[in-house]
């Protein structure tokens, strides 16, 4: 029978002493594996010794592999269900005996969807926690010991801690956490020139409704110059994502970097990490550059910001109030997305200038 609570800390009563493993759940993308983190803070700063693991899609390793607070990363594919494939059949059953054999004693699904419930339910844990959103046929609450509801207007940082049950006090002292290390460091070393001041600028999201016009994008690149920064551009090698940073690049007149397609994901964050200032769309690397503890500045359309903020001290959050934001009431239908084209190139570098002001 699940059940919700908000009160006592999970790890704070008698049970602690007979936890010594914890599997992570989340299969979503990117910036969601990299958001679990602090839950794996909270876990070892009550039990030192608990054995931490995560589930993620294939491409989300590389967000979590070498982070200190997580012991096993085990790797799911990304793809989606298809026609009959022998060879991955046997893989996603080898998959289900490794969860069972690991006998887990705690299992916090982040996802919600058939799937995750599945390797849920291949865990076989005594104790499985969740979020009681629904995303699937099987993939309720009545397999879960413990569950409370998915709000939209409240992080999804501080709603995993809840999960946990993380008092309220503790909450605001969690950080994400990414993996750095010096060779990612060295590495963008030698692709930008020392003694400036970077701007590191992100400004395309593969969802494409999270993104800004072009044309501003690139005003806002000479903004950031004028300013006294070295602006530089980031984005992957996808060509669609190449080709926006291109056109972003040809149409700003002052002088910048694009380091599009260029980088890896943790190199990705060791620029960040260089950088007095990040400046982009919401999307994973806004928040790998609020991990490092870079100030970061992040323009919001049809996302949540309430739920997707940037989880650091030195923030900055651009969007437009509007009756069909909070939560996006035309995903599927909107053909302008307004929210995000339509905000101005005044209204950015006016918040801009008085938050670089403030740092």
């Amino acid at each position: 029978m699940s059940h919700s609570t908000s009160g006592s800390n999970f790890f704070e009563n008698h049970e602690i002493g007979k936890i010594r493993s914890v599997l992570v759940i989340s299969l979503w993308q990117l910036g969601d594996a990299l958001l679990t983190t602090p839950v794996f803070g909270a876990i070892k700063r009550a039990n030192p010794l608990c054995k931490t693991s995560i589930l993620v899609k294939r491409s989300c390793v590389p967000m979590v592999k070498g982070n200190t607070l997580i012991d096993e990363v085990i790797a799911v594919d990304d793809r989606k269900a298809g026609p009959f494939n022998f060879q991955r059949i046997l893989e996603n059953l080898k998959l289900v005996a490794r969860l069972n054999n690991a006998q887990f004693q705690l299992v916090l699904d982040l996802t919600g969807n058939d799937r995750s419930r599945f390797m849920m339910l291949a865990a076989g844990a005594k104790w499985r926690f969740g979020h009681s959103r629904s995303k699937g046929f099987w993939a309720g609450e009545k397999i879960l010991t413990k569950s409370i509801p998915l709000r939209a207007d409240q992080s999804i940082v501080s709603q995993h801690l809840e999960l946990l049950g993380v008092k309220e006090q503790k909450i605001s002292e969690a950080r994400l956490s990414f993996p750095e290390n010096h060779l990612d460091t060295d590495r963008v070393r030698s692709l930008v020139p020392g003694g400036v001041k970077l701007a590191q600028i992100h400004p395309y999201s593969r969802i494409e409704r999270k993104n800004w016009r072009t044309d501003r994008m690139a005003a806002l690149v000479d903004f950031l110059a004028a300013k006294g920064f070295l602006p530089v551009l980031t984005g992957s090698a996808a060509a669609s994502e190449m080709s926006v940073l291109q056109a972003i690049s040809n149409q700003a007149t002052s002088l910048h970097l694009n380091l599009a397609g260029k980088l890896s994901l943790t190199e990705l964050g060791a620029l960040s990490k260089m950088s007095s200032l990040f400046v982009g769309v919401d999307t994973a690397p806004m928040h790998i550059a609020a991990a490092v503890g870079t100030p970061v500045a992040a323009l919001f359309g049809p996302s949540s910001e309430t739920m997707w903020a940037p989880w650091c001290e030195k923030r900055l959050v651009i969007s437009r109030s509007l009756p069909c934001r909070l939560p996006c009431k035309g995903k599927k239908t909107c053909s302008t997305f307004e929210c995000i084209q339509d905000l101005s190139l005044s209204q950015v570098t006016e918040e801009l200038d008085r938050f670089i002001r403030s740092l």
